[in-house]
């Protein structure tokens, strides 16, 4: 169910997007970027949803897992959103900042150390 949950998200993403692409740089440019980072938190938030139960549910990971990898991976995980939610709360005093938060949290991610590898 909490697969399903993210993947009905992440399927809404275009829409945010278009939304984004649309009215960055207008003065409705800050309602493209808070729909964006709100659609934002809600994938992080079921992503740690999918992870918590992954990670919980027996027979799921390899009994020879890592858990220093998984405990790192948890920990990066649980950035997500508190982080989107601090782009919501910038774009709410300008647009530029909530972007720029989320283009930092991107970087962030793109990080090997970010994954857990």
């Amino acid at each position: 169910l909490s697969n399903l949950l993210l993947l009905l998200i992440v399927g809404f993403v275009p829409f945010p997007t278009a939304l984004l692409a649309a009215t960055l740089g207008t003065p409705t440019g800050q309602i493209g970027v808070l729909v964006y980072a709100g659609t934002f938190i809600a994938i992080a938030l079921a992503f740690n949803i999918l992870w918590d139960q992954v990670r919980r549910g027996r027979g799921v990971l390899r009994p020879d897992v890592d858990r220093r990898t998984v405990d790192s991976i948890t920990r990066s995980y649980r950035l997500g959103p508190p982080g989107f939610l601090v782009a919501f709360v910038a774009a709410l005093v300008n647009p530029a900042w909530g972007m720029a938060v989320i283009i930092g949290l991107v970087a962030l991610y793109l990080l090997p150390s970010s994954s857990g590898a």
